[in-house]
């Protein structure tokens, strides 16, 4: 489960009415046959999720939003594929040409935890 903490400064003359989460799955593929290099890429949905908020019109607020990290491969770099995640989210404002605002970050998804290769154990 990952909380993503939302401040929201509403300088806007409407209300943000909703906040929603997803995270994705990318995948990078590359294979190499008679001198050509061929790619691919992939894109996944994972999970999604909305919350309603209300966060008034120039003012500011917190929203909380949950999301399930569901069971999948870790994220990872090879020569010949690539597997890295990222958080979507994005808030609704309440417009006639239906506003949004949206922003995303990596999340690393691993098995064991990262360790700092420097530090002595």
């Amino acid at each position: 489960m990952i909380q993503i903490k939302l401040n929201i400064e509403n300088e806007s003359t409407r209300p943000v009415l909703k906040a929603h989460a997803e995270i994705l799955r990318f995948g990078k593929y590359r294979a190499e046959h008679k001198g050509t290099t061929h790619l691919r890429n992939s894109r996944k949905s994972l999970a999604k999720t909305s919350e309603k908020i209300k966060i008034e019109p120039k003012t500011k607020g917190e929203a909380i939003i949950s999301i399930e990290v569901p069971d999948c491969i870790p994220s990872f770099n090879s020569s010949f594929i690539d597997v890295f995640y990222n958080v979507w989210v994005s808030i609704d404002v309440d417009s006639t040409f239906g506003g949004k605002l949206e922003t995303n970050f990596f999340l690393r998804i691993g098995t064991v935890p990262i360790r700092d290769s420097t530090r002595k154990v």
